[in-house]
């Protein structure tokens, strides 16, 4: 949970920090090409997922206020 939590509000300067110090281990061109990509996809996959469940959690609280405004006891 603390991972999600953290990457969830981790910047884009840490993020190039990061992708960078790993690149920078590799040796061979084709190494790096090869996370560089694998890294793009997973940061763009992962914030895919946290955007959609931000929207399903927002449809969701706007479907238990529109319930609960047309409630009459």
């Amino acid at each position: 949970m603390f991972a999600k939590a953290r990457l969830a509000n981790i910047s884009v300067p840490e993020l190039e920090q990061s992708r960078a110090a790993v690149l920078n281990t590799l040796g061979s061109a084709q190494s790096r090409r090869s996370h560089q990509y694998a890294i793009e996809r997973f940061i763009e996959w992962y914030f895919g997922i946290l955007t959609l469940a931000k929207a399903q959690r927002k449809l969701g609280h706007q479907i238990l206020d529109e319930n609960l405004l047309s409630f009459t006891p």
